[in-house]
């Protein structure tokens, strides 16, 4: 799993707009500042003779950021979301998104992503 989680956390460190990495609770989420915290689940798939495993790789995050009326809060989180969906696209990850939350001036939201993982090639496959 640490390979894989380098894999996906390298690819997200190339967004400078977000701080990706472990979910964060919504106290200390500091003003200005967007944040996506995410967490990894795998589920064995399948293996060859010659013991070549496939996973699949569940991806669940969450993206937030404090409301701001001097900001349009709206417009950075999307953009943030479109920075995030290239770099899971790059990783070959199918995801889908929703709006979960508008609670305690905080927008939030739900990232699902997964993708197969080949251990011998050590390389996300479609």
């Amino acid at each position: 799993m640490d390979e894989i989680r380098e894999l996906i956390q390298s690819k997200l460190a190339e967004i400078t707009s977000v701080d990706c990495g472990v979910p964060i609770p919504d106290g200390v989420v500091e003003d200005g500042e967007t944040y996506f915290g995410y967490e990894l689940q795998e589920e064995y798939i399948d293996s060859d003779l010659g013991k070549n495993y496939t996973m699949e790789i569940n991806l669940t995050g969450r993206l937030v950021r404090k409301e701001n009326p001097e900001e349009n809060t709206l417009q950075i989180m999307d953009n943030a979301l479109s920075e995030i969906k290239e770099k899971l696209k790059e990783l070959n990850f199918k995801y889908s998104y929703n709006d979960i939350s508008f609670d305690n001036s905080i927008r939030k939201m739900l990232v699902k992503a997964r993708v197969r993982y080949n251990e011998m090639n050590k390389e996300f496959i479609v």
